[in-house]
């Protein structure tokens, strides 16, 4: 009877208005906006925004990264960079060496090969004569049957006592290894010089065209640069590729002022003030070069995709014909061809991608 007669009261109270159910005074608070609920710090009040807010946003985005970007460009100008101008060097070797640094490209000098050749050659004989004594002084050791235990232990060859002006072995391998050790390194360094690429022919013209027009060197001092089948280049990259040669030819041949703003950094403008001199920045280039390569690729390899889709819904069939084998034969020719012409890839790579 309590528990019943609680329940009754707590039915007439809520009835009354004296009580509020949880759920509903949870309700009530959210639609009422003086509510206390909704002003207490505690609770979370979604936040909208309107369409007009949000396309204003869209529209100042592009100009809130452009203006980081001015900042970022702004703060790597402020960093002081030291350029040395080609005229402050003097007239001689030294502004020779200071040409010749200013770019990847004229960084051309002899390897020396016929004198590597020489001297490899002499250091050759000598191995051969010492190994000859070696040899000898062996054979002679072997036929004496007292002197055979001396080719059998180091400890004991060491120890012997030489008669007759006869030399140690030991001294001989010393003088062995200290010449094989020459040669080897001789050798190794011929070997890497013949590795390095050859000068290109726009290089190798561009040192030639400096050296007859400024004459810093007397002609005798000047006769290396027509040694073209001894000088190599010290850039890396890709200075055979095709592309890459033409872009430069072109860039020359149109030099102006948009095209200096294009391809030439302030440093490099900075470099001369010469007028017949003209540097522009490898980067650059090399990223006008990539995006010509990356539209010639997209064009050969999707145009053959939309032709063939064209043949095959012309035909109405579906099944293969000899133009649709004709249409891929020779788009995976040009694709072979771009690459070998626009790229610096070896053989094998341009046989694995015509594959694939």
């Amino acid at each position: 009877m309590a528990a019943s007669d609680s329940s009754s009261r707590y039915a007439n109270a809520m009835e009354e208005g004296q009580i509020v159910h949880p759920v509903e005074s949870e309700k009530q608070d959210r639609s009422d906006p003086t509510s206390p609920a909704l002003s207490s710090s505690a609770t979370m009040v979604p936040f909208t925004r309107s369409s007009s807010q949000v396309l204003k946003s869209v529209k100042s985005f592009p100009l809130t990264v452009r203006k980081t970007w001015t900042d970022l460009v702004a703060q790597e100008d402020r960093i002081p960079v030291t350029i040395h101008k080609l005229e402050d060097s003097p007239k001689g070797f030294p502004i020779v060496a200071s040409y010749l640094d200013s770019d990847d490209s004229f960084m051309l000098y002899r390897r020396f090969g016929f004198l590597h050749a020489r001297l490899l050659l002499n250091k050759q004989d000598e191995l051969r004569e010492l190994e000859e004594e070696l040899r000898d002084m062996d054979n002679d050791d072997w036929e004496e049957e007292s002197s055979r235990r001396f080719l059998q232990s180091r400890e004991l060859d060491e120890c012997r006592d030489l008669e007759d002006g006869r030399k140690s072995r030991q001294g001989l391998l010393e003088k062995i290894e200290k010449k094989i050790l020459e040669y080897g390194t001789l050798l190794q360094q011929a070997q890497q010089l013949v590795a390095l690429n050859r000068p290109a022919d726009r290089d190798h013209r561009s040192v030639i065209n400096f050296l007859e027009n400024q004459k810093p060197l007397f002609k005798s001092e000047v006769s290396f640069i027509y040694e073209k089948e001894d000088l190599v280049t010290l850039r890396p990259g890709r200075e055979t590729a095709f592309l890459d040669a033409f872009v430069e030819r072109v860039i020359r041949i149109c030099n102006c002022k948009p095209i200096q703003r294009i391809f030439c950094t302030e440093e490099t403008r900075a470099k001369t003030d010469l007028p017949h001199i003209h540097y522009f920045t490898r980067g650059r280039i090399n990223t006008f070069v990539t995006m010509i390569i990356t539209c010639f690729i997209l064009v050969v390899l999707v145009v053959p995709i939309w032709l063939l889709y064209h043949l095959t819904a012309a035909s109405g069939t579906g099944a293969t014909n000899p133009l649709c084998i004709g249409v891929l034969l020779s788009f995976t020719l040009i694709f072979s061809a771009v690459l070998s012409l626009f790229t610096k890839a070896r053989r094998h790579e341009i046989l694995a991608a015509a594959a694939g």
